[in-house]
């Protein structure tokens, strides 16, 4: 199994509504790219202020890293890059095995 996490800093221009639109539209992936065994997502809301500015966490399940490899290059996910990129201050994702 392999462990997906994506974390997203957002431009300080990003609306609520444009948070949430992103947030809905990640979530999509899921019932669009059956690679993709589980997807949870949440916000920060850790009280130890580590969080360096990121607001977003998406958590992917994978089979293996073929599956990983395939969901990257999937047209859904390659949209919703091209969809998010314009809202990104930054982002970190950060992959391991089980």
């Amino acid at each position: 199994m392999l462990r997906h996490i994506v974390l997203f800093k957002y431009k300080e221009s990003c609306t609520t509504a444009e948070l949430d639109k992103i947030a809905e539209e990640f979530c999509k992936l899921e019932s669009k790219i059956p690679l993709i065994r589980q997807l949870d997502w949440g916000t920060n809301n850790s009280p130890e202020g580590r969080g360096a500015g990121f607001q977003h966490c998406f958590h992917l399940l994978f089979k293996d890293k073929t599956s990983r490899d395939l969901y990257l290059v999937h047209p859904e996910h390659t949209g919703f890059g091209d969809f998010v990129r314009d809202y990104l201050k930054d982002v970190l994702v950060f992959d391991f095995e089980f």
